[in-house]
């Protein structure tokens, strides 16, 4: 087996890895100039406020609001 066959089999390996790996992998390596704490701040951000979004509809629902 030449060079030329072992990394050309490495990369389809490796392709073939991608196309397996979870929804967020690699999330951070896709966003360079945004620092990792930043980006987690900002997705607690988000996921208090759908929390508080829905503890609002319930509420209104219940006519406590």
């Amino acid at each position: 087996m030449t060079v030329e066959e072992q990394n050309a089999e490495e990369k389809d390996r490796a392709d073939a890895e991608k196309e397996h790996a979870g929804a967020f992998e690699g999330i951070y390596d896709r966003m360079p100039d945004i620092s990792v704490k930043a980006l987690d701040r900002f997705i607690l951000v988000c996921v208090i406020a759908l929390i508080a979004v829905v503890l609002v509809g319930i509420l209104r629902a219940n006519h406590v609001f």
